[in-house]
């Protein structure tokens, strides 16, 4: 037991084993103990905090600094039918019961409304909004606003073909050359109008241009570039109304076949570079333009892949299979053919078919290792989509539970799906890592929405409301 100035520890009574000793550790008091002086820190030990506190200012300043979304909840909400919509860095336009109206993307505050009849489609570009109707008499208009005002720059009579750009710098001294079946056209209908002051003086603009087609001007119609600032003609062409075009989807260009000839036709300037006969006894049907290959396809099914910077001839391969539908479209290093029996893809080199697949698959490409794909008839915005690889065409990622909305931005993919009762989350499936960065939370929408992806910006609408989220 202690004693007097001691502490005794040891098992409680009843607690040892019959047979053993108990065990008692003595710790001896000294009622004269003080502690020690704290010594100065070492070198080293001081390094060690001024570094922790470094770290831990830098960390602060760092969360302080970035703006980091703090829920899921949309900048801006609003009740409203939306048929479409369209965003720029700063603004969300939207039509509806025969209005377009642009909101402020920061808190959704309205900024114009104008009244449009006969809305078919709307584009916003460089800080302008291009709106194309169609009246009762099914005449075609383009009209461009100002975004920030609403403001009519200008409107022409005319059908919205394209945009592509920005146009070369032109003086008055260096116009725009001509080709033989170009003609610079001036002339304006009353129609026509320009605003006063619109866009910038003539010779001084990299513009965003504007490609449009007709009316049509006896035997031709017209083919046009008009400066996205003012309307101003860059360029026209006279094009035959019987000729074969198809757009390229990864650059302004476009091929046209006329009976015996191939163009590649660039869209900022209007000039056809390549300029060819084609093979004797070749009788296009079908044309198209996937990166720097052209391709005319007979109706015997056999296609000529012709190189689209100088225009000769590649490679003739008959087709796999024949039918009603044909597509071509970028495969990653491939060109795929897509028909009624599937998906074919066809080496650029020499036309080989490298792998093929029973779906016919509407496909956009990320890169030689990636691309969504889904089946044909049913798009990038429906169930089936997933990420398959172009080098084999294999499926290998799929996207459940999320369901896509077709839109693809860079490796991402806009996609949704439930939660819970009433709730839906909003994200961007990434390709590349199979991934899902979530961007937002929306509530009661009982079919997939209508969505625009801005820079900074996504923008969804479904029945009954319109909302906004940060990227």
């Amino acid at each position: 037991m202690a004693t007097s100035g001691e502490i005794g520890v040891g098992p409680a009574a009843g607690t040892v084993p019959a047979g053993r000793a108990g065990r008692v550790i003595e710790l001896t008091r000294d009622d004269g103990w003080e502690p020690r002086e704290p010594e100065p820190p070492t070198g080293l030990a001081r390094l060690a905090m001024v570094a922790v506190v470094t770290l831990a200012v830098l960390t602060l300043a760092y969360v302080a600094g970035i703006a980091r979304p703090t829920s899921l909840a949309p900048t801006f909400l609003h009740p409203g039918n939306a048929r479409m919509l369209a965003l720029d860095g700063g603004r969300a336009y939207v039509s509806g019961d025969g209005t377009v109206t642009a909101h402020r993307l920061s808190d959704g505050d309205p900024l114009w409304t104008r009244r449009v009849v006969g809305l078919s489609g709307m584009l916003a570009v460089d800080g302008r909004l291009v709106l194309s109707t169609t009246d009762g008499a099914r005449r075609p208009t383009v009209q461009v606003l100002d975004g920030a005002t609403g403001a009519v720059g200008w409107q022409r009579d005319t059908r919205l073909v394209t945009t592509a750009g920005p146009a070369p710098t032109t003086t008055p001294d260096n116009p725009p050359e001509r080709t033989d079946t170009e003609r610079t056209d001036t002339k304006r209908t009353d129609n026509e109008r320009t605003a006063p002051n619109a866009g910038v003086a003539a010779g001084s603009q990299r513009d965003t241009v504007l490609v449009v087609s007709g009316p049509a001007d006896g035997s031709t119609v017209p083919l046009r570039g008009l400066s996205l600032s003012d309307g101003r003609p860059l360029w026209t062409v006279r094009m035959e109304p019987w000729a074969i075009v198809a757009r390229a989807t990864t650059r302004a260009a476009q091929v046209e076949v006329v009976s015996d000839r191939l163009r590649i036709r660039d869209l900022t300037t209007g000039r056809a570079p390549v300029d060819v006969a084609l093979p004797p006894g070749t009788t296009p049907a079908h044309a198209a333009l996937v990166g720097g290959t052209a391709l005319v396809v007979d109706p015997t099914g056999t296609i000529h892949a012709f190189d689209a910077g100088d225009g000769h001839l590649r490679w003739r391969q008959p087709s796999a299979a024949t039918g009603l539908f044909s597509d071509f479209t970028p495969c990653g290093r491939y060109i795929c053919h897509v028909n009624d029996r599937g998906t074919f893809a066809l080496d650029r080199a020499t036309g080989h078919t490298a792998w093929k697949s029973a779906t016919r698959y509407t496909v956009a490409t990320v890169d030689d290792d990636h691309m969504f794909v889904a089946q044909t008839f049913e798009g990038l915005d429906g169930q089936g989509t997933a990420v398959a690889d172009p080098r084999t065409g294999q499926v290998h990622t799929g996207l459940a539970p999320w369901r896509a909305l077709g839109v693809v931005t860079g490796s991402e993919l806009l996609v949704w799906r439930p939660e819970g009762l009433q709730r839906e989350l909003l994200g961007f499936f990434d390709a590349r890592t199979s991934r899902t960065r979530v961007v937002g939370r929306a509530d009661a929408w009982s079919s997939p929405p209508t969505c625009a992806v801005g820079p900074a910006h996504v923008l969804c609408a479904n029945d009954y409301d319109f909302a906004a989220w940060p990227r």
